[in-house]
């Protein structure tokens, strides 16, 4: 199902910059309420990274739970 537009969501990106705890962004490629763009605001943080999954929708924990899994798990590692 295809929903009609984006969401409207005020700007996070102040609290992203402002935050002391290490982010991750999770961005699925096909996502049309969250893009690379967004994923890319990891880059805000002070301990930030992003991953854009492949073959991904919205909802990537559910979709493709082994690429979350994975991506979450290595940023954890590195830490």
């Amino acid at each position: 199902m295809r929903w009609p537009r984006p969401a409207t969501r005020a700007d996070w990106r102040p609290v992203v910059e402002g935050t002391a705890v290490p982010v991750l962004f999770v961005a699925g490629a096909e996502s049309e309420y969250w893009s690379a763009s967004h994923a890319a605001a990891a880059s805000l943080a002070p301990i930030g990274s992003s991953i854009v999954i492949p073959d991904d929708g919205h909802a990537a924990n559910i979709e493709q739970p082994e690429a979350f899994n994975s991506a979450l798990l290595d940023f954890a590692r590195s830490l």
